[in-house]
């Protein structure tokens, strides 16, 4: 059995740095979509803050319009 082992080809130099290669755009292209995400997850809760705080404020001006009458 170990002579079985010992006889599997290993990998060249040249397919072990494609292999290198790859998994480091890989790492570089997973890095960039988890910073997009993190960017537009940071929007949508601006987007959120805003309509609550437009909400708020249409409360506020109705309640306004009616305390004045």
């Amino acid at each position: 059995m170990q002579a079985g082992v010992d006889s599997l080809p290993l990998l060249s130099a040249e397919n072990e740095a494609q292999l290198i290669t790859e998994l480091q755009t890989q790492q570089s292209l997973q890095t960039t979509q988890q910073q997009d995400f993190d960017t537009i997850t940071k929007q949508l809760g601006w987007l959120d803050d805003v309509a609550k705080l437009k909400q708020s404020l249409a409360q506020n001006l109705t309640a306004l319009t009616n305390a004045t009458r």
